[in-house]
């Protein structure tokens, strides 16, 4: 598939979690008279957290180009469902790293980032 970037892609990879997070129509809110939770459901959205160790600045670059998009979407992102063990390829927003270099060591200091999927999951 063109275009798909791969978490095996990415170098330094400690830890990949994912979760489908509910997304709740503008009609949602609290009833302030029985205090439940009321609105319409519209589904999951995924939201997958990647945590990286120590990274050379070559490393960090392969990084930047995959997911740092902050105007655009990251297409096509494959990923393993930890529900399902199958890989899965989404698209999802993408986010700024915020990183701190260590000049003694000569690497990036370990890091995460969280990206936000861009669809409603039909497999929910």
């Amino acid at each position: 598939m063109a275009g798909t970037i791969g978490i095996n892609r990415l170098p330094k990879i400690l830890k990949v979690s994912d979760k489908a997070q509910p997304t709740w129509a503008s009609d949602a809110g609290r009833n302030s008279n029985s205090a439940k939770f009321t609105g319409t459901f519209v589904g999951y959205i995924t939201d997958l957290q990647i945590d990286f160790g120590r990274t050379t600045q070559e490393e960090m670059t392969i990084i930047k180009n995959a997911i740092e998009k902050p105007n655009g979407i990251i297409s096509n992102f494959q990923y393993r469902d930890t529900k399902t063990g199958q890989i899965r390829s989404e698209d999802f927003y993408g986010t700024v790293i915020d990183a701190t270099y260590n000049n003694e060591k000569a690497k990036y200091q370990p890091f995460s980032v969280s990206l936000k999927g861009v669809n409603i999951r039909d497999d929910i």
